[in-house]
């Protein structure tokens, strides 16, 4: 019952959404007894604006706090200047942890959810 994250590949992403994926993505993925349980990342709209997504079929909380903090810190190393995202507040405790991982709520809603805004520091 180990957990791995890794970055995902294109098969992962058909594999866990049932879809191809976005032209342009980057995502980590939680693997556990070879099977995908999550997935979260970036895609990227046609006009470039990074939007972050997470989805995840099991909630390991420790493991995915990691994960979530190294993705941000490599999207910071490689200059990624805003990433927006959408709180899903039926998930508890889900602006917390957008809090934690650098998230800043804005006052604009999308599709009945709050978007929140992420720069580095």
């Amino acid at each position: 019952m180990a957990l791995a994250v890794r970055v995902a590949k294109a098969k992962d992403f058909r594999d866990f959404f049932g879809r191809k994926p976005p032209k342009v993505w980057n995502a980590l993925c939680c693997v556990r007894d070879g099977r995908i349980i999550g997935m979260g990342g970036v895609v990227y709209t046609d006009d470039g604006v990074a939007m972050g997504f997470l989805d995840m079929r099991e909630r390991p909380a420790v493991a995915l706090h990691r994960a979530g903090l190294r993705f941000m810190a490599a999207m910071k190393a490689v200059g990624e200047p805003v990433i927006y995202t959408a709180c899903d507040d039926t998930i508890p405790r889900a602006a917390d942890w957008l809090l934690r991982l650098g998230f800043k709520m804005t006052p604009d809603v999308v599709e009945g959810q709050r978007l929140w805004r992420w720069k580095p520091e």
